[in-house]
């Protein structure tokens, strides 16, 4: 019998290694692999990020007439 043919109600479940059982029809299966935990934003996807911020910084700074650091600018330069 498939599991999903089983008339019970309620399923018990016993695990045991790669595999469940259900008790009541007595049916096996490979569960659901887990999720990955969060792994990183791909490189090109925050450095496009990185380098919007910096556009936008200085232009805010430019509207405000402030002078742009130049650490800004280097950056900038390197990212692009």
């Amino acid at each position: 019998m498939k599991h999903e043919e089983c008339s019970s109600l309620f399923h018990t479940h016993i695990r045991g290694g790669d595999y469940t059982r259900c008790v009541e029809c007595d049916s096996t299966w490979k569960p659901f692999a887990e999720k990955p935990p969060i792994g990183l934003r791909p490189e090109h996807i925050w450095i496009d990020a990185r380098v919007d911020e910096i556009r936008q910084a200085i232009a805010r700074y430019i509207e405000t007439g402030r002078p742009i650091p130049h650490e800004w600018l280097d950056e900038l330069a390197r990212r692009t």
